[in-house]
């Protein structure tokens, strides 16, 4: 019940603030403060849940997780054996106290299974967008959990994230995570050969092509990584070689 001592605090604590909104504070301090979780929150009615694992804190404001900070203790670490319990009410000082409404205040002992979920994959994610190259698979979660991957399918993307191979046309691949025991499937869109071709074809361009005037500039790799070759159909005019070792373009 003794007021804290700034940077030795030992508390757990969760109140509004009008910058960032809601902060939560679980310090067991000696000489230092370790990072709060907060989350952005206006004046309107908001549903707070706020989760406690052995070793992190997340916040979630309207189901959305908004900020998460693993923890090198516990909360039996701070509380101790003769905890003090205070609602709307701090003791800083002579006393602090909330200026806020409250309803439908709930302490629940492992009920939030969903919120422990997001917790547990944050961090953890794919591209959307169809690839065209390796995936950069995370290795750990954001409270350093190692992830492991599988994939179904192999011959296209191997488990390390190693794309093997481009498919005719783009294809899903499904990329397993693992954390622990439990997983979550991602769906991973391989980009197609013929597509990246198409898009390289259309992009492909000669400068001045309408009005030629000295040697052209011909272009060895084009979009998405495309190896182009030249052919001149009248080589009298325009050669198809180039006209030096270093030239953009290294011959038909």
């Amino acid at each position: 019940d003794e007021a804290p001592i700034y940077i030795n605090e030992i508390y757990f604590a969760c109140y509004s603030k009008e910058d960032p909104g809601i902060r939560v504070e679980r310090y067991l301090n000696s000489g230092g403060r370790s990072e709060a979780i907060v989350g952005a929150a206006d004046s309107d009615w908001v549903h707070v849940d706020v989760v406690v694992t052995e070793k992190a804190t997340g916040l979630l404001i309207d189901g959305e997780l908004m900020d998460i900070e693993p923890s090198n203790y516990t909360i039996a670490d701070i509380l101790g054996a003769n905890s003090i319990f205070y609602l709307g009410k701090a003791n800083w000082g002579g006393g602090e106290y909330a200026n806020c409404w409250i309803d439908n205040f709930c302490i629940y002992d492992g009920r939030l299974p969903e919120a422990v979920n997001k917790m547990l994959w944050e961090g953890v994610s794919l591209p959307t967008d169809p690839i065209k190259d390796d995936l950069d698979l995370p290795e750990t979660n954001t409270l350093g959990d190692a992830v492991t991957w599988t994939s179904g399918n192999t011959n296209i993307i191997a488990d390390d994230g190693t794309l093997e191979d481009l498919p005719a046309a783009n294809t899903e691949v499904m990329m397993t995570a693992k954390i622990g025991d439990q997983t979550k499937t991602f769906t991973v869109t391989a980009a197609g050969a013929n597509g990246l071709l198409q898009e390289a074809y259309d992009a492909l361009t000669i400068e001045n092509a309408d009005d030629v005037r000295g040697n052209l500039a011909l272009v060895k790799e084009g979009a998405n990584g495309a190896v182009i070759d030249w052919t001149s159909s009248d080589k009298s005019v325009i050669t198809d070689k180039p006209k030096s070792s270093d030239s953009l373009y290294d011959g038909g």
